[in-house]
């Protein structure tokens, strides 16, 4: 993932390194260990879990899957059907908040590298919140996507009166600190 190349060098940034070259190319070396390192251990992973993943499927007959839930499907009588779902949902929520951590970090990393902004942790969290629960609720509110797991009445009223609260400090936010920079 091309964003983790910005993640790691900030990582070495952080490093306490004396400013003469020998010192700054042993910071380099090291940098370019810990990048390689860490992209070569995903990359593992990644493989032996598709290398897994294909020779159960394969073993069993199941050398046509093209979606998620055939492989849910083939994977339960496998490991058993609790079990799967089990390891699905863990999977699925590890990859999800590994992939938003490194995302955010890295993207705080540019904003803060490229256009020199450093907003405090607690400010970052409130402004990008408002951009992802605008579209969650827009689609767990609609009944033609979601059917009878929509949102209810009430829950659809608490969760816009949140989105209101949420936006409106956003928006203070971006006033005083407007204000404070002008």
């Amino acid at each position: 993932m091309p964003h983790n190349l910005y993640l790691h060098s900030s990582i070495g940034r952080t490093r306490a390194v004396k400013r003469d070259p020998a010192s700054i190319r042993s910071a380099i070396g090291m940098s370019r260990i810990d990048t390689i390192a860490s992209l070569v251990i995903a990359a593992l992973i990644n493989m032996a879990i598709l290398i897994l993943a294909a020779a159960a499927f394969y073993a069993t007959g199941h050398d046509q899957i093209t979606q998620i839930e055939d492989a849910y499907r083939l994977l339960a009588p496998i490991v058993g059907t609790g079990f799967a779902a089990f390891l699905f949902a863990i999977t699925l929520l590890a990859s999800g908040q590994s992939s938003t951590f490194t995302g955010t970090v890295a993207g705080q990393v540019i904003m803060e590298g490229f256009l020199k902004m450093k907003i405090p942790c607690w400010q970052r969290r409130f402004i990008t919140r408002a951009l992802a629960l605008y579209p969650l609720i827009r689609m767990t509110s609609d009944r033609s996507l979601m059917g009878e797991f929509a949102n209810t009445l009430p829950t659809r009223l608490l969760v816009w009166t949140l989105f209101v609260a949420i936006s409106a400090a956003n928006l203070w936010l971006v006033v005083q600190t407007v204000g404070l920079a002008g």
